[in-house]
């Protein structure tokens, strides 16, 4: 395959990747309730499976960093971008 084509081919890939990425509402870490706003109410969802035995392995809402289980790193992401609002964006 030419390097133009390989060129172009990764420009197309390019274009259609922003383009998908331009129509899509990003909410700010934290944001556990899905309404776009890190506030009170995700800090009492973080709060319900803080240290819970259950959100040890992959998959909990509450796992903010990654890591298994929702610990002060979860909250330190929280607190991050506590009162940030994306829901009018």
């Amino acid at each position: 395959m030419s390097i133009s084509v390989k060129i172009s081919f990764l420009s197309l890939v390019l274009v259609v990747y922003l383009a998908g990425s331009a129509g899509a509402q990003h909410c700010p870490v934290g944001d556990l309730n899905e309404d776009c706003k890190v506030n009170l109410r995700d800090l009492r969802l973080l709060a319900d499976r803080w240290l819970d035995l259950n959100c040890l392995s992959p998959g909990c809402e509450a796992d903010l960093d990654g890591v298994p289980g929702v610990d002060m790193f979860d909250f330190a992401w929280l607190a991050a971008n506590w009162l940030k609002d994306y829901s009018e964006i």
